[in-house]
Formats: structure tokens, sequence, C-alpha cells
């Protein structure tokens, strides 16, 4: 999705049960980025808090683009380590969790345990402890809270380009298809919220797009215990939706041709008004 190419998903180092991805060519953020000379801060990739191999799709490897222009990485993972180093300079802690916290940081191996926090990301984490005190009790948890991650950003970053990666349908591996009924009600309403704050908003009003896209399909597989599965390679777990609307987007069309997932970077691309060269796939035509 973000790169517009099919490559094989595997370690860099083919390390076993290791998920340390890295993509060949650019990401649409860090076109984006280089077209336009967006700052950092509003191009987002918002991941889920149990998610942590998500973190190292901010950017590709290639050589023309690269960390140069990679996007801003927003997720539970990003605040731990971010409150870490903040009661790390306090002296509030111990050496215990001072390994802790080396332990997290090092898990971000593409920077060699160095994330960094621009100025408008150290405000933003600063105004989420100041709100939800480091309080698990109280701030949002699961897709509920990528939503929420979401509309602070919109309001003190202003991001042009994010990507949300919601996974709480992706509990029904666990065997109880109701989760997968409730991770799709959790993540309808958090973009009903998304869609409601920019019709809002006059720096989103009329002027946003959104694409909404899963990564995969469902297996039809008659033998597996709980049918929302995509392990077996099925037909249908190959296929998929996705649905646009928005600023220019016209209503009430369907596309009635079969097109790819690496559509979509190239779509966006051409919303956007940049170039995607080395996405295989077309942009819709809209």
């Amino acid at each position: 999705i973000l790169t517009g190419k099919y490559q094989h998903y595997e370690d860099i180092k083919q390390g076993v049960f290791q998920e340390r991805f890295e993509a060949e060519v650019p990401t649409i953020f860090e076109y984006f980025r280089k077209t336009y000379d967006i700052p950092e801060h509003q191009t987002l990739l918002i991941n889920g808090e149990d998610r942590t191999q998500e973190e190292f799709y901010s950017f590709s490897n290639h050589h023309n683009f690269g960390i140069k222009y990679k996007s801003t990485a927003l997720s539970l993972f990003r605040f731990k380590v971010w409150y870490g180093r903040y009661q790390k300079e306090q002296g509030k802690l111990n050496q215990q969790q001072i390994r802790e916290l080396d332990k997290l940081e090092k898990a971000y191996y593409r920077a060699n345990g160095q994330i960094d926090y621009t100025a408008p990301m150290n405000t933003y984490w600063q105004n989420w402890l100041d709100y939800y005190k480091n309080d698990t009790r109280t701030r949002p948890r699961g897709d509920a809270l990528l939503t929420e991650f979401t509309l602070r950003a919109m309001k003190e970053l202003q991001p042009r380009l994010m990507m949300i990666n919601y996974n709480d349908p992706d509990y029904v591996h666990w065997g109880n298809k109701n989760h997968y009924y409730r991770g799709i009600k959790i993540i309808d309403n958090g973009i009903k919220r998304l869609c409601e704050y920019v019709e809002k908003d006059p720096f989103y009003k009329d002027n946003t797009v959104f694409i909404a896209v899963p990564d995969c399909g469902r297996d039809s597989s008659s033998f597996a215990y709980c049918p929302f599965q995509h392990h077996f390679n099925s037909r249908s777990s190959h296929e998929i939706f996705a649905m646009l609307w928005g600023k220019g987007i016209p209503q009430n069309k369907i596309e009635r041709s079969q097109v790819n997932q690496i559509n979509v970077a190239a779509t966006v691309a051409a919303i956007m008004g940049f170039e995607s060269k080395e996405a295989e796939g077309d942009a819709l035509k809209i």
C-alpha cells in the first residue's frame, strides 16, 4: 500500500521469526515530502500499540529517498520511549527502568536506537502526557487509541498525509468471531469521528480525501474453526475492497474492472499531484 510494489516480506538478515522488513522503493510519504518540502511531522504513520515492526515502515532504503524523507510514527511505542527519556532526564528512573528504556530504544534498529523527536513532536507528546497523566486506566486502547492519536495530531500538527494502521479485527485470530465484528465497529466509529472533525475544521474541510483499504481478504476455508482468517491462501483471502471519498471523488461510482492493492500508492500520488516513479500499479481513473 505504501510503495505501490509487491515485495516478498522477509527479515533483512533472514532471521527466523524476525520482522525487520525494509522497502526497496520509496514510500508515498517520501515522494510527497521530497516533492513539496513537507516537514516530517506533517506526514504521519499511526500504528497499533503491539505492532513494533510497523515502526520500520516509515521510510525505505532507496538511495535517493530513505531516512531524509521519512514520516513520523505515532504509536504507544513512541510515547513510551519519549516518556522514558522524560523520566530519565528528571532522574526518576532506577537502573532496571533505564535498562528497559534502553531495550525499547534498541528495538528501533534502523536508527541505532536513536529515535529523534522534533520540536512539534515533543510538544505533541507533552500535551498527551498533560492530558492523560500516563494513566492506563483513562486513555483509550487498541484502535480507539489510534483514532485519538489522529484527532489530536490533526488539531496540533495539521498533517497533510496520514496512514492509520487500524488492526483490532486481527484479534479474531484468537478464535472468537465476535472480536472481528467488535473491531470493525470500533474502526467505523473512529472513521466517523475523523469525518466529523474534517467537516468542521477549515484546514481540512472540502480539501481532504479518505481512502479505506484492508491489507488482506478473508479465507473461505470450511475447515477453519474461525472463518475470518487469511492463512490458507484461498482466492478470497486475496480479494479486498477499497473505498474513496472526499474532494474530487465522484459519489456512487463503482470501478468494476479488476484493480490491485498496489494501485493505491499511485492513486494517492495522482490525487496529491506528485510522481511515484517506482510504483508498479497504475492510478485509478477517478
